[in-house]
């Protein structure tokens, strides 16, 4: 959804400051009646209401149900509610408040915040909501990954990430000469090959030569397409960061994977997997 016009979200800003303490009768009186309030018109602040009750951030009685006392939090809720087009791509589109889109720009001087609290805002917003994303994009990423591979390999498979995120990877895989641990990274961007690495899941990597990395892609219902792509161990040691001193250590990276260092399906399986595997495992294009 867009970001609502200007008027809407200046008139909701007013709406909220009445609302609690007057109702909705009385303060469609005060914003009809005084002077101050005159810039917009009796129509602006009914669709500025509707809004408002549309979003839930008020009930028909003028009680809050969202906790937005200041324009700040006016700007978190329309962001977190209207989701415009730009915005799961912020961190990539936006790199500092000279490249705030036009609507989020409007927005920002409407409820009366600079360039640099709205900028400031969009990072909080996207930041939090990026973490639940992962966190769920990544739940499904593994579960897609642990059935099909139940229906794959001739080995046992374990949901060890389950168990605890201690061991560094999430899923291992082991006969009794054969060993893989693999660490699941998911994303529903289909353009885009971007993961997060913890500093555990990059020391477990160094020491673990069955450690394996694999990026699997879902669609927006978080079913799994494919192919499954193995990282390359050489590429994620060779870009990842560097601690300078020891005061100071580097805990959690992300990074942008280029497509010459994605092989397509898990090779590691390869003494596991026979031919009738799916060819999102094997690599093979049907």
């Amino acid at each position: 959804m867009p970001i609502p016009p200007e008027p809407v979200l200046r008139g909701a800003i007013r709406w909220m400051a009445h609302l609690p303490s007057a109702g909705v009768p009385r303060t469609r009186a005060l914003l009809a009646g005084l002077s101050q309030y005159s810039d917009l018109t009796p129509t602006q602040y009914e669709e500025s209401l509707s809004w408002l009750q549309r979003s839930q951030l008020f009930d028909l009685g003028g009680r809050q149900t969202r906790l937005v006392t200041n324009s700040e939090q006016l700007l978190e809720a329309t962001l977190l509610l209207d989701s415009p087009a730009w915005f799961a791509d912020a961190d990539v589109l936006i790199q500092d408040e000279t490249e705030l889109p036009e609507d989020v720009l409007a927005a920002g001087k409407a409820l009366g915040l600079d360039e640099v609290t709205t900028y400031s805002v969009i990072r909080r917003v996207w930041g939090k909501v990026d973490t639940e994303l992962r966190r769920q994009i990544g739940d499904a990423g593994e579960e897609a990954l642990l059935e099909l591979l139940r229906q794959s390999v001739s080995a046992r498979v374990d949901h060890v990430a389950a168990e605890s995120d201690g061991y560094g990877y999430d899923i291992s895989v082991t006969t009794d000469d054969f060993q893989c641990h693999l660490e699941v990274k998911a994303t529903t961007r289909l353009n885009r090959s971007t993961f997060h690495l913890s500093r555990n899941e990059f020391e477990t990597m160094k020491r673990d030569a069955d450690w394996c990395l694999v990026l699997v892609t879902l669609d927006r219902d978080l079913k799994l397409i494919g192919p499954i792509r193995a990282i390359s161990r050489p590429w994620i040691q060779r870009t990842a960061p560097t601690d300078t001193s020891w005061e100071s250590k580097w805990e959690a990276a992300r990074f942008n994977v280029p497509s010459e260092e994605q092989i397509p399906g898990i090779q590691q399986l390869r003494v596991v997997i026979g031919d009738a595997s799916s060819p999102l495992i094997t690599g093979r294009i049907v």
